[in-house]
């Protein structure tokens, strides 16, 4: 008879693991969701507010399924996937959500009809790229403890678009200061640029969660 341990250490880690694409999942609700929110900014379309409190109940969600995972890992053994790796994974992933809602509550204090239609524009474009780097940071997970080789590809996926992010967000960075230098109110041009920030802190942390991941896909 095998190690009873052993079968039980397992059990549990797919436990934990499912939980934790439960978890990916609703964050990659709440980064779709931020995209719909940036399209409607963009066309100054006041329903923007309205999904503004949809990421905020989302993320409330995705809080409530992280609770579920760090009770689940006080319930016993995990193996091979240790308990610090996973709750790295989890608080890691979990700042996506927060970044998220940090950049919608900026955007909501913003007049649209009085920011330049390039910015609004790269504001869609960004989003769209965050969204694409979650879709592959997602995938990762998926990958995580079937296929070893794709979830590191995956990984690597998200690494380059974190990158492209990065440069993207610094463009945006120079067009927001030069409108600063033509409008009267410091209000509007310092919230779109804090809620750029957001995102790129956003992409940021998944780049991280595609580290950890990158890890467990080595030593597991």
């Amino acid at each position: 008879m095998g190690n009873p341990y052993k079968w039980l250490g397992w059990k549990r880690e797919r436990e934990v693991y499912k939980i934790c694409k439960k978890h990916f999942d609703k964050l990659l609700e709440i980064v779709e969701k931020l995209n719909v929110f940036l399209a409607k900014f963009k066309e100054a379309d006041e329903e923007y507010r309205e999904i503004f409190q949809d990421i905020f109940n989302l993320e409330r969600e995705a809080d409530t399924i992280k609770e579920e995972i760090i009770s689940e890992l006080t319930g016993g053994v995990i193996h091979p996937i240790d308990r610090e790796d996973i709750m790295r994974l989890i608080y890691s992933a979990d700042d996506v959500a927060s970044y998220a809602k940090a950049a919608a509550r900026k955007l909501v204090y913003v007049d649209p009809s009085v920011v330049p239609n390039e910015i609004l524009d790269n504001l869609v474009k960004i989003g769209e790229m965050s969204l694409d780097e979650m879709r592959h940071l997602k995938n990762a997970l998926d990958y995580l403890m079937k296929d070893a080789k794709k979830a590191m590809e995956e990984t690597n996926k998200v690494e380059r678009i974190e990158e492209s992010i990065d440069e993207f967000r610094e463009e945006m960075i120079s067009q927001i200061l030069r409108w600063a230098d033509k409008v009267d109110f410091i209000s509007h041009w310092l919230m779109m640029k804090e809620a750029v920030e957001n995102i790129e802190m956003m992409s940021d942390s998944m780049e991280d969660t595609g580290d950890i991941i990158r890890g467990l896909a080595v030593t597991g």
